[in-house]
């Protein structure tokens, strides 16, 4: 489900659990075995907290429309 946001956007724990168990799930079905990086799509960015590490990768609205 989209969330909306006028600021940078803050994972929650709940959040960063779903994308661990979506990527667990993706090296057990596909059996890859190199690395796995989360992407987040963002409107302004992402707010760095103890959970955000989890996507080295954040796109951005302007970076969409640049």
């Amino acid at each position: 489900m989209p969330k909306i946001s006028k600021d940078d956007y803050a994972l929650t724990e709940s959040e960063y659990r779903k994308i661990v168990r979506r990527m667990e799930t993706f090296r057990r079905e596909t059996s890859h075995r190199g690395g796995v990086q989360a992407s987040i799509v963002t409107t302004y960015g992402l707010q760095e907290n103890m959970y955000s590490e989890i996507s080295p990768i954040v796109i951005t609205m302007e970076d969409l429309f640049a």
